[in-house]
C-alpha cells in the first residue's frame, strides 16, 4: 500500500509542451512521455486536477495537430504503486493501445489502463478527456482480471455506461464538485462506477473462460457484506458457501491474492474512508475500526500505520482539516499558470 495521502487542487494552462509538462508533472515523478508534436505544430493545453488522497481526477483539454503519449518500463519502475487509469473521451478522438490490444475512443467512450503495463495513446486533433487515478487495491477486483478490458472502447450508450455517462458529465462540467466536504464521496462514487462498469463487460467478454471466475466473484462479495466480522477468515468464507478452505484459498491464488491479503486491503481501505469523511466526524476511531472487522485498536493502528505511514489519528485530522478547509474557499487554486489562448 501507499503512504499518506495527498490533497491538491491545480488549474493550469500552457502555450507550449515544455510548459505542459512542468504543468502535469510537477514535483512528482513523470508517469508517461509526451512526444514532441511534428515541426512547427503548435500546441496548447488546460488542466484542472483534484487530489483527493489516494484518488486524482484530472480533466485535460488540448489544442494540437497531433499529440502522442507513451509510458514506458522506465515509468513503470519509478512509479511506486500500482493503479489504474480510467480515461473517458469528452471532446474528439483517440486510439489507446495497451497489452496488444488498441481502443479507438469516440466521445463518451472510456477505457482503462493498468499502470504496470506500457501503453501508447495517440490523438489526431484537439480533444477533451477526463481521466480518473486510483490504487489497484481499493476496487474488489484482482489486478489481473481486468486486463482483458485494456485496451478495449467501452461506450456510455450501452449497459452499465448510460447510467454513468450522466454523473461523470456532470463533473466534467462542474470539477468544483470535487472540491470541499464532499469531495471525496464524489470521487469515491465515480471510482465505484466506473469499477461496476467494467465488472459488467468483463462478464460478457470472459464468459466461459475462466470456470472459478463466478465463484471467485461470489467468495469476494461475501466477503465485502462481512468485513465487520473479526473472525472472517478462508474457513468461515468456505463453511458460508459450502465449499473447502483448500479450495477458497486455491482461488485466490488463482486470482492473484490471499484471503487474508484480500480482506485486510478492504478492511484498512474502508476505514481510511471512513476516518476522512466529515459525516462521521463525531464517532471515535475504535468504533469506526470495529465496524470493519478491527475490534483491537492497538493493532489496528499499527497495521494503519504501516500502510499509509501515519496513525490513524493523524491521518483522520489532516483530512478533516482540508475538509474543513474547502468548506469555505474556492476548490480549485490557480498554483500554476501559463500564457494560452484561451480566456
Amino acid at each position: 500500500m501507499s503512504s499518506s495521502g495527498r490533497f491538491e487542487q491545480i488549474r493550469g494552462t500552457a502555450s507550449d509542451l515544455n510548459g505542459w509538462r512542468t504543468l502535469i508533472t510537477g514535483s512528482q515523478p513523470s508517469f508517461q512521455r509526451i512526444d514532441e508534436p511534428p515541426e512547427g505544430g503548435a500546441f496548447s493545453g488546460r488542466l484542472t486536477r483534484q487530489v483527493l488522497d489516494r484518488i486524482s481526477a484530472h480533466l485535460v483539454e488540448i489544442k494540437a495537430e497531433r499529440h502522442i503519449t507513451r509510458r514506458t518500463e522506465e515509468h513503470i519502475r519509478n512509479t511506486p504503486e500500482n493503479v489504474y487509469v480510467v480515461m473517458f473521451q469528452v471532446e474528439g478522438e483517440s486510439v489507446f493501445t495497451q497489452a496488444g490490444s488498441s481502443a479507438t475512443l469516440h466521445p463518451g467512450d472510456y477505457t482503462i489502463s493498468t499502470s504496470t503495463v506500457p501503453y501508447e495513446w495517440e490523438f489526431a486533433g484537439d480533444f477533451t478527456i477526463f481521466m480518473l487515478r486510483f490504487p489497484q487495491t481499493i476496487i474488489d477486483a484482482p489486478p489481473q482480471s481486468l486486463l482483458p478490458l485494456t485496451g478495449r472502447a467501452l461506450s456510455s450508450q450501452e449497459g452499465f455506461g448510460r447510467y454513468l455517462s450522466p454523473f461523470v458529465t456532470s463533473v466534467v462540467r462542474d470539477p468544483d464538485l470535487l472540491g470541499g466536504p464532499v469531495g471525496q464521496r464524489v470521487a469515491q462514487n465515480l471510482v465505484d462506477l466506473f469499477t461496476t462498469s467494467f465488472l459488467a463487460h468483463l462478464q460478457q467478454v470472459t464468459a466461459g473462460d475462466t470456470p472459478t471466475a463466478s465463484l471467485f466473484q461470489q467468495l469476494t462479495d461475501y466477503i465485502g457484506n462481512h468485513l465487520g466480522e473479526p473472525d472472517l477468515d478462508s474457513a468461515a468464507v468456505a463453511r458460508a458457501n459450502f465449499i473447502s478452505t483448500r479450495y477458497v484459498q486455491s482461488i485466490f491464488r488463482e486470482h492473484g491474492t490471499t484471503v487474508s491479503s484480500w480482506v485486510r486491503e478492504r478492511r484498512l481501505a474502508n476505514t481510511r474512508r471512513d476516518l476522512a469523511d466529515p459525516v462521521l466526524g463525531e464517532q471515535g476511531i475504535g468504533e469506526i475500526a470495529m465496524r470493519w472487522g478491527f475490534p483491537d485498536q492497538a493493532y489496528f493502528s499499527r497495521i494503519f500505520r504501516q500502510a499509509f505511514g501515519e496513525s490513524p489519528k493523524q491521518w483522520r485530522a489532516r483530512a478533516l482539516h482540508y475538509a474543513e478547509q474547502t468548506r469555505y474557499v474556492p476548490a480549485v487554486a490557480d498554483d500554476i499558470a501559463y500564457e494560452s489562448g484561451w480566456a
